[in-house]
Parts: C-alpha cells; sequence; structure tokens
C-alpha cells in the first residue's frame, strides 16, 4: 500500500471507483442517497432475504452449478488442494530437518566451546542466518484456499441461494485454479530427460523444444475427445442397450487417454507426459465452459433449461405484444386499439404504448363491447373466477406460459426418501448418485450436460390472450409448452 500511495496509483483508483459508484448509484445524480444505500441498502436487503429463503435452494446448490458450469475450476481446485498439501508436508519436513540440523550444531559448539550460555546463543545466530526457512512461497494459495472455502461455506450456509450469486464463488476458485495451472504445468513444461539434462543443461523447456510430439498428443487427445462427444451424443439418445455402450465406449477411450499418458512418460519423462495430459484436459474443459457460456448466453437466453437463469418471462409475451401492435397499426395506423389487462403488474409496461388499453382487474365485470379486440388475463384469475371465462365468449382464446422456471424437482432437488424411493422417480442429481453405472442414467446426465435436455416439461405460471377471430391469424400460435384449459 506504501508503494500504491508513493506512486498516487492507489488514489487514481480509488477515484475512478468512486466516479463510476456514484454515477451508477445515484441514478447519474438525480438520487443523492443512493450512495449510502448503495452499500448498506444492498447488504441490508441481502442480509434480510436470509430469512426469506427465496427459492428454498438446497445447501448443495452452488457445487451442482459448479459441477455444470466450472468443471474447469474443480478440477483445478482439486490440484490447487494437493499442491497445496505437498507443499506444506515438505515444508515441515524441512522444519524437522532444520531443527535436526540446528540441534546438532549446537551440539558441536558445546562440545568445542564447553559453553552452554555461549552454545545457546551461537545456535540462535545459526538458526537465525543459515538454517532460517524463507518467507512461505504457500502464502498466497492459502489466502485464495480460505477466501474459497469460507465462500463456498458461508454462500451454502446464507438463506438465499441465486443463480447470479455464483460470481461470488467463482471469483477465488478461479485465482486458486490459474495458481494451481500455472504451478503444475511450471513444473510440467520444465521437465527435462535424463539424457537432455547431461547434454544441455539451462536449455528450454523440453515439452516446448518437442513441438511436433506436443503437436501430436493434443491432437490425439482432440480426436479422442471428438469421438466421445459424437458417441455420447448418439448413444444418449438410444434406450437400454445403447447407453450401457456408451458407458463401455467411455471406459475404452480413458483408457486410450491413460494409455497415451504412459506412452508419452516412457517416450520421454513421465513429467512431460503428466504435463501434457494436463494441458490438454484443461484445453478440452475450456472448450467446454466457453461452449457453455456461448449457450447460455446467446442460444438460451430466455429459455429456462439452464440452471443459470432462475425465473424468465417467456418468448410469448414479447411475441403477442409485437403481433397486437402490428394489428393495431394495421387497422388504426396507430396504438389506439382498445386492449384489456387483469391486474398482473407486468401488463402496465407491456401494454403502454396502447392509448386505448384499460385495466380490469381480476374479474372481469361485463362482457367486453365489441371494440375491444384483445384481453390478456391470468391463467390463476380464469381459475379463481370462471366466469372470466365466460365474458370471454366470441373470443378465441389461447393459453400461454407468461415465466417459466427449470424443473429442479426433475434436475437436481433430494426428496426426502431419494434414498429409497423408486430409482425413476427422484431427480437426475439423485439418480447419479444412487446409481451412476446406469446406463440411462448416463444418457440423461450427457443430454443435460451437452445438450440441456431436461427430459420434463418446464414448471410455468401462465396467462391466456383472448382475441377476436379476426385477429386469431395474424396473434399465430405460441411457442411454449400446451397447456390444457
Amino acid at each position: 500500500f506504501a508503494s500504491l500511495l508513493a506512486n498516487r496509483r492507489l488514489l487514481v483508483a480509488g477515484a475512478i471507483f468512486a466516479a463510476i459508484y456514484v454515477a451508477f448509484f445515484t441514478a447519474f445524480f438525480n438520487n443523492w442517497l443512493g450512495v449510502v444505500t448503495g452499500t448498506t441498502g444492498s447488504v441490508l436487503y441481502w442480509l434480510a432475504q436470509h430469512d426469506v429463503k427465496r427459492g428454498g435452494q438446497p445447501g448443495y446448490y452452488y457445487a451442482v452449478l459448479l459441477a455444470v458450469y466450472e468443471p474447469l475450476l474443480l478440477a483445478w481446485f482439486v490440484a490447487a488442494l494437493a499442491l497445496i498439501g505437498r507443499g506444506l508436508w515438505r515444508q515441515r519436513a524441512a522444519r524437522k530437518a532444520q531443527n535436526v540440523k540446528r540441534k546438532a550444531l549446537a551440539a558441536d559448539d558445546v562440545a568445542i566451546h564447553n559453553g552452554v550460555a555461549h552454545s545457546t546463543e551461537n545456535g540462535a545466530d545459526i538458526g537465525s542466518s543459515a538454517f532460517s526457512l524463507q518467507p512461505s512461497a504457500f502464502a498466497v494459495p492459502l489466502v485464495l484456499l480460505w477466501w474459497s472455502l469460507a465462500t463456498v461455506a458461508i454462500y451454502s450456509w446464507a438463506g438465499e441461494k441465486m443463480p447470479w450469486l455464483l460470481i461470488h464463488l467463482v471469483l477465488p476458485l478461479t485465482l486458486l485454479g490459474a495458481w494451481a495451472c500455472a504451478r503444475a504445468l511450471g513444473w510440467a513444461l520444465n521437465a527435462l530427460t535424463p539424457q537432455d539434462q547431461q547434454a544441455e543443461a539451462g536449455t528450454a523447456p523440453f515439452i516446448l523444444a518437442q513441438p511436433l510430439s506436443l503437436g501430436l498428443f493434443a491432437g490425439v487427445l482432440a480426436v479422442i475427445g471428438m469421438l466421445s462427444f459424437l458417441f455420447g451424443g448418439v448413444t444418449s439418445n438410444q434406450a437400454g442397450g445403447g447407453a450401457v455402450s456408451g458407458l463401455v465406449l467411455l471406459g475404452i477411450l480413458l483408457l486410450l487417454v491413460a494409455l497415451l499418458t504412459v506412452a508419452a512418460g516412457l517416450r520421454y519423462s513421465w513429467r512431460w507426459g503428466v504435463g501434457a495430459l494436463a494441458l490438454g484436459a484443461t484445453l478440452l474443459l475450456g472448450a467446454y465452459t466457453v461452449r457453455n457460456s456461448v449457450r447460455l448466453s446467446f442460444l438460451s437466453g430466455d429459455t429456462p433449461r439452464e440452471m443459470l437463469i432462475y425465473t424468465q418471462t417467456s418468448p410469448d409475451v414479447m411475441r403477442v405484444v409485437r403481433n397486437l401492435e402490428r394489428a393495431s397499426r394495421v387497422r388504426h395506423n396507430n396504438l389506439s386499439m382498445p386492449v384489456i389487462y387483469d391486474n398482473e403488474t407486468v401488463w402496465s409496461w407491456y401494454m403502454r404504448r396502447f392509448t386505448a388499453a384499460t385495466e380490469s382487474g381480476q374479474v372481469l365485470s361485463e362482457r367486453p363491447g365489441p371494440e375491444v379486440q384483445a384481453v390478456l388475463m391470468l391463467q390463476e384469475n380464469i381459475d379463481r373466477s370462471p366466469a372470466n371465462l365466460e365474458m370471454l365468449q366470441g373470443f378465441h382464446v389461447q393459453r400461454l406460459p407468461l415465466r417459466w422456471w427449470l424443473p429442479e424437482d426433475d434436475i437436481y432437488r433430494l426428496r426426502a426418501d431419494w434414498r429409497t424411493a423408486p430409482v425413476e422417480q427422484v431427480s437426475l442429481l439423485g439418480r447419479v448418485l444412487r446409481d451412476p453405472l446406469s446406463g440411462a442414467t448416463a444418457a440423461d446426465l450427457w443430454q443435460y450436460l451437452v445438450y440441456r435436455n431436461t427430459k420434463a416439461p418446464l414448471g410455468s405460471s401462465d396467462f391466456v390472450i383472448a382475441v377476436r377471430p379476426a385477429l386469431a391469424e395474424e396473434i399465430g400460435l405460441g411457442t411454449g409448452a400446451a397447456r390444457d384449459q
């Protein structure tokens, strides 16, 4: 911090942070109270939600999210645990060896000088100079490990668990995984065979000096990964024997990877083989992570087959609104077509451009007049008051999803009797935990991890769109899941 202040970097960084914070949390200087509520208000609101337990997510919620979306981070987290444990064990062994040497030197000093007081002082000097331990190289990773474990534990314990909070867990895991990756690959990439060590000391890392071998290893690993992807997609769509054969094929492919690594280790060195395998696995898992990100951001943004999409307005809503706007412009050359909507709060926003749109409340008090061309109502209002449907005689009525969400009970929630209930009645996660070698379980797991196929309909709260027969063709059929009236 002293260097930051000396170079004024901290002041510049603080000024940039303050400018961004003040601008956004005051709504661009329109609400100066936001300077305070931007921090204390946000924290107090978040703390208050823990008693509400919005979402009711289980304690293992973030573990499932990390396994689905960040397998690369989890893999390097495990590697980081191994590296930190190995480093601490070696430091402990070195400290013991140092103590032994110090005692031996102290004993020699006693024998030579025959003075206990002098030997103690001299021994202390020796221990503090020649044999003192250097500052631990594991200080930073230990902090990152504490940060990662504490964050996962606190957020898993907290009452409010939402997918957008995953970013707070990912940050320390990313830093820790990056450290482990650099440490492990640095150890492996500097590997030299005994022949190379004798011939050329201090040359470039051996693994980098063999680009053809590394390229061949990566190419074979990529082919194995592609075969796994292709055959997994084919066999996961087949029932029974197809899924079982997929597991057998996966075992064969993993065996090929092991043999490839062993062959590389025998040809060059075992460090070279392990390093090349780690590098290849990182690239494959990285490609899977990128694919997940692209699918989430650009392909499934409004379809909650992704666990990171908690609840989403269905695309049917905007499609209906746009079609109503188009129909109004065709008939009136503006948005003056009369429309009625109920007490759902979102209709006030979606109907804001319609100059003749009116709110009816939960119950239609009378039949809409002939000038009214469309009515939007929640399905729950029709269920509570069947008279609403009677008021819509003469309209074409269609039920569509308003908001929809992932079928959590079928994907990852574990019911109280998940260990004893019939396997086909528990969630996909429960089946993976109970019978991971089942062909059907492996097929369904592959279908979700790769294609986000839930094998269950999306949950939803629905609305109905009632239009005059003349508009029915213009509104069109819905794209959401069908619902019976």
